[in-house]
């Protein structure tokens, strides 16, 4: 109700001003008010709209980084959740650095935003095509619509997204190759890490000599000082075979850490999540257990 008129009127404001004077075709956001102290505040508006453009821009990459991390298409990094009522406000200062390099290299290549124009032009009207096969898939089989009124609202928005998204392909070579060669980066990237992590979690599991709900050491194969894990192992994935990090970490020690999180994923819509407090050294549980072994749990619901 506020952004898209006010879009409207600055964009018809602009042509009609291009067409009474075609010279003000070479800046005419800043040339629709009279020059002086309102030129300067149309610049200090500019520079707080850019400021929340880019927030926006970087919250969403936290969010995507954080669900390919989730997917196993990138490595683990530093995640850190800055509100306490809010599951998905996070930080991760990794993409963060990332993001700021890149912004920078971006400025001292282009150095002027009239040579920027072009890779901005691909990047963002690549993203609205994208984003609608995206939201195909979700109507299609998230919200359970049917083929062809999937296919309908599809055919809606790309004949809207392909237009802009051809026109801009012209000045591929004027700088528009720069937000492709970095999405093929990102994806190559991406695919080589998954199809890496999962060989070795295949190799790993091939070796690995527990399988599910066998995960029990004998006392005679405890070090000096450990305890035997108390009941079975419980993986975290519903594979087949006990959890990679944890078969690594009793194998070489004979026991476990003072304290230990385990938790369980289970199809339901309720989230549980279950912490082992210790109050003796090598406590291991889970939450709802009463095989637990030695150590407080503090098992809540959400």
């Amino acid at each position: 109700m506020l952004v898209l008129p006010a879009l409207v009127l600055a964009y018809l404001g602009q042509g009609a001003l291009i067409l009474r004077d075609p010279s003000a075709a070479a800046e005419p956001f800043f040339r629709m008010v009279p020059p002086g102290a309102a030129t300067w505040a149309l610049v200090l508006l500019s520079s707080l709209a850019t400021v929340i453009a880019s927030q926006a821009l970087i919250s969403g990459a936290f969010s995507l980084t954080r669900q390919a991390m989730l997917q196993g298409f990138l490595p683990r990094m530093t995640i850190c959740h800055t509100a306490r009522d809010n599951e998905g406000q996070i930080y991760i200062p990794e993409v963060n650095a990332l993001l700021a390099i890149g912004c920078l290299a971006l400025v001292l290549t282009f150095r002027e935003s009239v040579r920027l124009a072009a890779a901005y032009g691909i990047a963002v009207t690549g993203t609205m095509a994208v984003t609608s096969v995206l939201y195909y898939l979700v109507v299609r089989y998230s919200w359970g619509w049917s083929k062809w009124a999937s296919l309908g609202l599809l055919a809606f928005f790309l004949a809207l997204d392909i237009p802009f998204l051809a026109a801009n392909l012209f000045k591929f070579f004027d700088g528009g190759y720069v937000p492709m060669l970095i999405g093929a980066a990102l994806i190559a990237g991406m695919l080589i890490w998954s199809h890496g992590r999962t060989a070795v979690i295949d190799r790993g599991r091939a070796a690995d000599p527990h399988p599910r709900g066998d995960l029990r050491l004998p006392q005679t194969e405890c070090r000096p000082g450990g305890t035997p894990l108390p009941g079975p192992g419980r993986p975290s994935d519903g594979d087949r075979r006990a959890d990679l990090a944890v078969t690594h970490a009793v194998g070489p020690h004979g026991s476990t850490g003072r304290g230990n999180v385990n938790f369980a994923a289970e199809p339901s819509h309720a989230k549980y999540f279950s912490t082992i407090v210790p109050t003796h050294p090598y406590g291991v549980g889970r939450g709802g257990d009463d095989r637990a072994g030695r150590g407080s749990r503090v098992s809540q619901r959400g």
